[in-house]
């Protein structure tokens, strides 16, 4: 099961060595938990991951660029991020998707310049509001997949996990409802299956994941595990999504 804390432009309420001394009690074989702070705290961020014993928990980026050096004031290459310890980063997500104007096309150059680096790509696809209502979430969902894995290899790393997270499910602390997670999981595990039917492809769900229904997502869904926005802010707020996620792993 994995468990993916994406700060977006925030830094927790409490000081960071604190937060990772407060969660990585609960990281163990049963639960990869992957930490994904703004750039400017990767590498502080890497140095308290490395002092504990848990080797569970790793360190993840936000974003990353399409090319190794070039004149691209702001860019970070994937060749950084792994000089910064990172193993591996989110791409596609939704608002890279609808503030920075960012195509399957770019998302697709942006995967196989991680995979060059040996870093593992979280690729996040999922509908908006519109797609829903107008019945053009399942074409969606396959053209956006055909285009951004178009020519990739997940290798026997796996270095690739899938995010479905709708788009009018993120930041207003509901998600969707289990059974059309489990419908859209259960669309994206069979383009996966008939595209690579030699590897399995970690599916997570992403979208107002927070601990009241953390539960329900875990016993109704079949997910393998959770993109997690705000509920990942606070150190106590991840660390009861972490422990629900632990014993339901160990109950199972």
């Amino acid at each position: 099961m994995y468990i993916i804390a994406n700060w977006k432009m925030n830094t927790p309420s409490e000081s960071i060595k604190h937060y990772i001394d407060e969660i990585s009690t609960e990281c163990s074989h049963h639960l990869q938990v992957v930490m994904c702070p703004p750039h400017p705290y990767l590498d502080q961020l890497g140095t308290y991951i490395r002092s504990t014993t848990a080797d569970s928990l790793i360190l993840g980026a936000q974003n990353v660029a399409a090319a190794t050096t070039s004149a691209q004031t702001g860019e970070v290459s994937a060749m950084m991020l792994a000089a910064m310890s990172a193993r591996c980063c989110i791409v596609g997500h939704s608002e890279r998707r609808t503030l920075f104007d960012e195509t399957d096309h770019l998302i697709n150059h942006k995967i196989k310049h991680l995979h060059q680096h040996n870093l593992g790509a979280i690729l996040c696809i999922g509908e908006s509001a519109h797609d829903q209502q107008s019945a053009t979430t399942k074409h969606l969902i396959e053209t956006s997949l055909h285009t951004t894995l178009d020519g990739v290899d997940p290798g026997n790393n796996n270095n690739i996990m899938i995010a479905y997270e709708p788009l009018w499910a993120i930041g207003n602390n509901t998600a969707a409802a289990p059974s059309y997670i489990n419908e859209i999981v259960c669309l994206i595990r069979q383009l996966l299956q008939h595209k690579w039917p030699q590897y399995h492809i970690p599916v997570l769900y992403g979208g107002g994941v927070n601990t009241i229904n953390i539960k329900d997502l875990l016993h109704q869904t079949t997910v393998d595990g959770f993109l997690c926005g705000g509920v990942s802010l606070n150190s106590a707020s991840f660390k009861e999504v972490l422990q629900i996620t632990h014993n339901h792993q160990l109950n199972k």
